[in-house]
């Protein structure tokens, strides 16, 4: 379903509903075309900072190995003697290539689940106290026994660095294996990011292309920080760089949206957000499960998906259909009918909040304003469906406009009178009631 959703953006169309139930309001067009120049250069500058920041730490790593190596060996007495220049060398080469791996490792990972180290962290903090404690042991069993030669103290040596090693090992793996329920045992530790007050909001790429979200952010219903991830924009941006106009459109429709954001709403944040996929669908998705935000979107599919797995989802097209009017069969509106539709003799029509009328008998009305009565509304999860009828000339009301009630009445034309012996025979009528 996500898949699917995707082909329908990549071929334009980002409303994954029947476009003609709930047409998406234009995003504003006064913006500058260089909005998305300006999001995109904001990404980059952050982006350079961020590496710059870790070559400098990484230099400074390096820089500190090499001085914790060569003070160590200086400072020990008769150094010369006892650590020649090769040795010396020697020892600073191993940490330069102890701390290179561990740059390496660092370079490979460069996203890290800060719920992964932080169980890491506890599960070495665990086996280390349990290392100490069987070190403990086994000294004062060495001691009860006395076994104080030297090949045992080798063997007990080794024994507890393996046995320290073997129960971090295992306290890691248990940790990682069951972190999610490890605030079971300790409430106040837990292994996942909650967001405190109000939940933020983070933005799929067809509810910024719609555009909707900006004039809720104006009315002041948006009452959350709004987090807009870097794949999302990414996302706008091979739009709007896509050969097919309609596509290069609404890719820069969206970067538009999220300058207007940044301008009339302050906490709108645009974010490096973990995940690996290339399907953006599932990066929202793990995004909104990792950092427990709530899901922004207008496609259907993406809504069902997130309701599946427990995330709360804010469906704008829902939204929409909320806040609109009731409307029940009888009433009357006065629209305009602008094309016809898909069956024979139908004409299609807009309300003012969006919603679809599909009249019958309205095919030879398209381009005109008539009053149609509404004669039946369905409502879907893409929005309401109303069909309705024009109401005839004759049908608007019991007087005709420009005419009071009085005049109305004087003015109806005489009943006819029947024909002289038009009763059948050509005779005189005869009185019923005498039977001749």
């Amino acid at each position: 379903m996500v898949a699917a959703r995707r082909v329908k953006l990549q071929s334009g169309d980002v409303n994954t509903e029947s476009p003609s139930t709930d047409p998406a309001p234009e995003a504003p067009t006064d913006l500058p075309r260089t909005a998305q120049h300006s999001v995109l250069r904001e990404f980059r500058q952050r982006q350079r900072t961020r590496t710059l920041l870790l070559s400098a730490l990484r230099a400074v790593f390096v820089v500190l190995v090499v001085a914790t190596v060569a003070l160590t060996l200086s400072s020990a007495p008769e150094s010369a003697q006892y650590f020649p220049l090769e040795s010396i060398a020697g020892t600073l080469i191993a940490a330069l290539a102890a701390a290179l791996l561990v740059i390496i490792a660092d370079i490979m990972t460069p996203k890290k689940d800060l719920a992964s180290v932080l169980a890491v962290y506890l599960g070495v903090s665990f086996g280390l106290v349990a290392s100490l404690g069987l070190a403990a042991l086994l000294d004062v069993i060495a001691e009860a026994w006395e076994l104080k030669d030297g090949q045992t103290q080798i063997y007990l040596g080794l024994i507890k660095g393996i046995g320290g090693l073997c129960l971090i090992y295992l306290s890691v793996s248990i940790v990682l294996s069951t972190r999610d329920d490890f605030r079971l045992i300790i409430p106040y530790v837990q292994f996942e990011k909650r967001a405190q007050g109000t939940i933020p909001l983070v933005i799929d790429t067809s509810a910024l292309i719609d555009g909707r979200l900006l004039e809720l952010a104006k009315t002041g219903m948006v009452d959350a920080p709004i987090v807009i991830p870097r794949y999302v924009i990414d996302e706008l941006q091979s739009l709007s760089d896509s050969r097919d106009r309609l596509k290069r459109e609404k890719g820069r429709r969206g970067l538009d949206v999220v300058q207007a954001l940044q301008e009339v709403y302050p906490e709108t944040k645009l974010v490096d957000a973990p995940g690996g996929d290339d399907d953006v669908d599932r990066r929202l998705l793990d995004t909104a499960e990792l950092e427990g935000y709530r899901v922004v979107t207008t496609d259907l599919g993406l809504t069902k998906i997130a309701r599946i797995k427990g995330l709360p989802v804010l469906n704008l097209n829902e939204v929409t259909g909320a806040l609109r009017g009731n409307m029940v069969p009888g009433m009357r509106v006065e629209t305009t009918i602008i094309r016809a539709g898909e069956e024979r003799d139908q004409g299609i029509a807009y309300l003012p909040d969006g919603a679809m009328i599909v009249v019958e008998r309205g095919e030879a009305l398209i381009g005109t304003t008539c009053e149609v009565e509404i004669t039946n509304v369905i409502q879907r999860s893409g929005g309401k469906l109303v069909f309705g009828k024009p109401v005839e000339s004759g049908e608007s009301g019991s007087t005709p406009p420009g005419r009071t009630l009085a005049e109305s009445a004087t003015t109806q034309p005489p009943a006819p009178r029947p024909e002289p012996g038009a009763g059948g025979g050509g005779g005189a009528r005869r009185n019923p009631r005498r039977g001749r």
